[in-house]
């Protein structure tokens, strides 16, 4: 049987488009019904638990909130074209860096086209991920967990560490910790 689809290629994107797809569906469901419904109750009468607060920044309004991740947008265009050159285990940190400040804007977005906004800024960055192999980064996966801000305060000062660092070192040493990082030892 042959694939209707011209290569891999096609056949992967088209895949790829349809589990983001329905990814976001279900999520807009998800996020539809959770503000519908009130939590539920244990059985055996346990207080109900109290509401979390946003663990975006501090002291950021929503418009400042939206000025933000339209500059991550941005942040996120210039990587994905500078991805192909980029040196890996800093590749890896701004797509780390970019990861945790959407994760940290996320609660406080009000706007549905701003919460679509930040869902494609993680689409792309999964995309870099997949097709540029820079290593394992945290908080591409719904599931995963932290205090955002500090994981891109972290990320950032990261990055200006290895830009010094890689400056410092000659060029063929500035490869091997390239394959350092690819292996995930960074």
């Amino acid at each position: 049987m042959t694939s209707p689809y011209a290569s891999d290629r096609d056949l992967r994107e088209l895949l790829l488009y349809l589990r983001d797809t329905f990814r976001d569906s279900a999520a807009r469901i998800d996020t539809f019904l959770a503000a519908r419904e009130a939590p539920p109750q244990a059985h055996f009468h346990a207080p109900a638990a109290e509401p979390r607060a946003p663990q975006g920044p501090p002291g950021l309004s929503s418009e400042a909130a939206r000025e933000r991740l339209d500059a991550l947008r941005e942040e996120v265009r210039a990587l994905s074209l500078d991805a192909p050159g980029a040196h890996k285990a800093l590749l890896r940190l701004q797509i780390e860096a970019i990861t945790a400040e959407t994760r940290a804007l996320q609660p406080m977005l009000t706007d549905p086209e701003d919460h679509e906004g930040a869902s494609r800024i993680m689409r792309t960055l999964t995309a870099i991920v997949s097709d540029h192999r820079p290593g394992h980064v945290y908080g591409l996966a719904r599931h995963h967990q932290a205090v955002w801000t500090d994981v891109a305060r972290r990320a950032r000062a990261d990055i200006e560490a290895l830009k010094a660092e890689l400056k410092s070192r000659p060029e063929g040493a500035v490869d091997a910790l390239d394959d350092e990082a690819s292996n995930g030892n960074r």
